[in-house]
């Protein structure tokens, strides 16, 4: 930098210190998100087929703090885009949780950087979208999944929050034993 290029006029001294590939304020940031994100999602050598099936997801319960939940987690692929649903019930045997509470989620899986990302909504209440990022094992036979997923609590208070989580893969065919 010169010593004259101090005095100059505002906008002349932004032109020449501003990086070339300024974003256009014109442009709209939601559209190049989805710019960015849709390719990821229809990807069709993104390697998600080995995580397609059930897991156990195990993380710690934002809305009943000193709980750990465990619930049920699908990922799938359909119309060549790999999508979750996951459930989540409290027993209703603990007095502070009361009644049984069922909440669903859906979402949507792609592979980014060798990291499985989840984004996910609860569409009966509309109340809150969580992200889950999961570092995959390439040990033989191991069949957890950790990282951090990152939400908003769904009681009242909707405090946002970040912890850890554990997917334990349970296989692509799911088994239920008869009682």
């Amino acid at each position: 930098m010169e010593s004259e290029e101090i005095v100059e006029l505002p906008a002349v001294f932004q032109s020449r210190v501003s990086p070339p590939d300024t974003v256009n304020a014109q442009q709209a940031i939601p559209r190049n998100l989805a710019n960015i994100i849709l390719p990821l999602l229809k990807s069709p050598n993104q390697g998600l087929e080995r995580y397609e099936g059930y897991y156990y997801r195990y993380f710690y319960s934002f809305g009943f703090p000193g709980f750990i939940f465990r619930s049920f987690v699908k990922i799938y692929k359909s119309d060549d885009i790999y999508y979750m649903k996951h459930i989540e019930r409290s027993s209703g045997k603990n007095p502070m949780l009361g009644a049984r509470l069922t909440i669903k989620y859906h979402g949507l899986v792609f592979l980014l950087a060798d990291r499985l990302f989840l984004v996910e909504s609860e569409p009966e209440l509309n109340s809150t979208v969580s992200e889950t990022i999961l570092t995959p094992s390439y040990r033989p036979n191991n069949p957890y999944l950790s990282g951090l997923m990152i939400c908003a609590s769904s009681c009242s208070a909707h405090q946002p929050g970040a912890a850890r989580t554990m997917f334990e893969y349970l296989g692509k065919i799911l088994m239920c034993a008869k009682r």
